[in-house]
């Protein structure tokens, strides 16, 4: 709710709070621990608890965007809602050293200092709260682009949790049906991979869409903007 509102009066503050509430930030480095030590119940409560989040959160967003969609002018998308529309292949390396980071700092209390400053750089539920605006208001294809943006961000978390976990030594504690559990753990990295390459395909092309954009602009220097503004202003 804090998200969506903020995201509606374009409030870049009110977003930034929405953030560090990151209510699902911990079940989704819960995923990644749970890959590393075989466990299935703490990856099946993980898994329910983001999907809840996310439906949830969905909910909220489009609800919100109903009922206080009209504060938008002329029914346009403000910045806050745009910025989370077009994700890139830079969003999926900030995602994947969020969750290594946050993998961290939970392992070691004394950096725990350091989750806020995670939370606000993965920016977990905005995209969420900015695709049900998106959807509420009509703008589909910016509530692809917000839905891609949580995509990623899910994927590139829960994979750098794991490898966070895994090289500072946590490992399973038992090795009774090890071969089962290790079946359903390679499946999912499996999946997460190939899901997380699948994603990568639009991210470059935003990135290539950006860059050629950037190219496309001509810088003009004050003197000579001066002198134009002159020359038109001589002009009978």
């Amino acid at each position: 709710g804090i998200a969506s509102l903020g995201l509606i009066q374009n409030s870049p503050a009110v977003v930034i709070g929405a953030m560090l509430v990151a209510p699902l930030m911990t079940p989704m480095v819960g995923s990644g621990l749970a890959l590393v030590q075989d466990n299935v119940v703490l990856g099946k409560q993980a898994a329910r608890s983001i999907v809840f989040g996310f439906v949830t959160a969905l909910l909220i967003g489009f609800l919100i965007g109903k009922c206080f969609g009209w504060v938008m002018p002329a029914g346009k998308l403000t910045s806050e809602l745009l910025a989370r529309g077009g994700p890139n292949a830079l969003d999926l390396g900030v995602a994947l050293l969020s969750g290594l980071a946050a993998a961290y700092a939970i392992a070691r209390p004394n950096l725990s200092g350091a989750l806020p400053g995670v939370a606000i750089a993965a920016a977990l539920v905005p995209p969420i709260g900015t695709a049900g605006i998106s959807l509420a208001t009509g703008h589909l294809g910016n509530a692809r682009g917000a839905a891609l943006l949580f995509a990623v961000n899910l994927v590139a978390i829960v994979l750098g949790a794991a490898l966070t976990f895994w090289l500072i030594g946590v490992r399973a504690h038992s090795k009774r049906g090890k071969g089962k559990r290790r079946t359903w753990v390679r499946r999912i990295l499996v999946a997460l991979l190939i899901s997380l390459g699948a994603l990568a395909i639009p991210l470059g092309l935003g990135l290539l869409q950006l860059l050629t954009q950037g190219r496309d602009r001509v810088h003009v220097s004050d003197a000579l903007r001066i002198e134009v503004e002159a020359r038109v202003t001589l002009e009978p």
